[in-house]
């Protein structure tokens, strides 16, 4: 089973990404989107793998340092690029700009965690096949006119999460932050 640190937004951060997601659906769903449901929607601070750690200690002293922060979803992108995108995302910043990437970095040197591609703060919205180039400039050109609700709000907790075999998420552990 995966495991993965993440942040999982409140329901009063939730509604005005659904409102947002719900419009998007209109314009892009003919394109064989998978959309991601609402109650798996989170940003992912490091992907651990099938990582067997059982010592979450250098985890909590994290957390325990960081000050209760406060998200907003940003700019629309998709991996690998707009060339054949595989994946949309709503990017995610925090009030103090370097937090996230510091945080990403901190988790993976205490977990000694593989650092792969650079780490691009996101919310995964849908997947789907890598789509063709004509697709690919109808993103490019909608997502800097997608209108979008205003969605922010206060991280309290770092969850550490494992994938179940029905593809479910369970959150096994809740890190709060310091105060």
């Amino acid at each position: 089973m995966q495991r993965f640190l993440a942040i999982f937004p409140p329901d009063d951060g939730l509604e005005p990404m659904e409102l947002s997601i719900r419009r998007w659906h209109e314009k892009l769903d003919r394109q064989g989107l998978k959309w991601v449901p609402s109650h798996k929607l989170h940003l992912t601070l490091l992907f651990l793998g099938g990582s067997e750690t059982s010592d979450w200690t250098s985890v909590e002293a994290i957390c325990s340092e960081t000050k209760p922060f406060r998200l907003s979803m940003s700019k629309l992108g998709c991996f690998p690029d707009f060339r054949r995108p595989g994946v949309l995302w709503w990017g995610v910043d925090a009030d103090q700009p370097e937090l996230l990437a510091d945080l990403h970095l901190k988790f993976a040197d205490a977990l000694d965690a593989e650092l792969d591609d650079p780490y691009v703060p996101h919310v995964t919205l849908a997947r789907m096949r890598p789509a063709s180039r004509p697709f690919g400039m109808v993103l490019s050109n909608y997502f800097p006119i997608a209108k979008y609700e205003e969605a922010a709000w206060m991280v309290h907790e770092i969850c550490l999460v494992e994938t179940q075999l029905d593809n479910s998420y369970k959150i096994i552990h809740r890190f709060p932050l310091g105060r």
